[in-house]
């Protein structure tokens, strides 16, 4: 069961009254359910495990400086072009599946759709975790006020990458 709670903020009784405290998975966090609050634990899942530890701290570093003044629609396609690469380097890894829900297997299984909405839920979680080690946000409000995504413009450029308007 997946709650969608601010984390930190206690919840609603129900849910509290269902889980009566221990552990929920999804989405690449374990939520932990004590006293009625919500803490979440952050995936253990790390595109480090296919790029190494090299090039993930250069993206990391990268983000750290582009995200903050950067422009959602710059920042997806590089983001984009991160995932690319690990696709490649994970169809180099000869024991990409030996561990169930392995990053490698994700991404490779994220490049046989083409809906958006199926990426985010293969990979998001290690996505999140990029943007969560580069200490920067992926949810923005616009001027007027709305709410948007770095990370699902992300996952649009991701499942286009091979989309030219001139094919």
């Amino acid at each position: 069961m997946r709650e969608s709670v601010p984390w930190g903020l206690p919840l609603l009784g129900a849910a509290f009254a269902i889980h009566g405290g221990g552990e929920d998975q999804g989405s690449g966090f374990t939520l932990i359910y004590t006293k009625g609050c919500a803490v979440a634990k952050k995936s253990k899942r790390s595109l480090q495990d296919v790029v190494g530890k090299e090039t993930y701290e250069v993206w990391v570093d990268m983000l750290h400086e582009l995200v903050p003044h950067g422009r959602t629609h710059r920042l997806s396609v590089v983001v984009a072009g991160m995932l690319q690469y690990a696709v490649d380097k994970s169809m180099q890894i000869k024991h990409r599946n030996e561990e169930e829900y392995s990053v490698a297997m994700s991404l490779i299984d994220a490049t046989d759709t083409s809906d958006p909405d199926s990426i985010k839920e293969l990979i998001h979680d290690v996505v999140d975790r990029l943007f969560t080690d580069a200490g920067v946000e992926y949810e923005r409000v616009s001027k007027r006020g709305e709410r948007y995504s770095i990370a699902d413009e992300i996952y649009n450029e991701f499942s286009g990458w091979y989309d030219y308007p001139w094919d």
